[in-house]
């Protein structure tokens, strides 16, 4: 039970790659060493697929655009 928690721990919809297994490390741009299969592409998985949350980047921040403003904007 706690692996499936630990699997969706940051959002729902996270596919289960190579990449962001416990069991795999990224050898190369396009390769993964994987413990149960070997060498194997990184956005392949396979069904012993363990989610780490440490492996994955985060989406980039939103850009929100600033206006310019005045002193009287920013009192309180």
């Amino acid at each position: 039970m706690r692996m499936r928690f630990q699997r969706w721990l940051f959002r729902k919809d996270i596919e289960p790659y190579c990449i962001y297994c416990a069991r795999g490390k990224q050898v190369s741009r396009d390769k993964a060493v994987c413990i149960r299969k070997g060498v194997v592409a990184l956005y392949g998985h396979c069904g012993g697929f363990t989610y780490d949350p440490l492996k994955r980047l985060p989406d980039k921040p939103r850009f929100f655009p600033v206006r310019a403003g005045s002193e009287k904007d920013f009192e309180l």
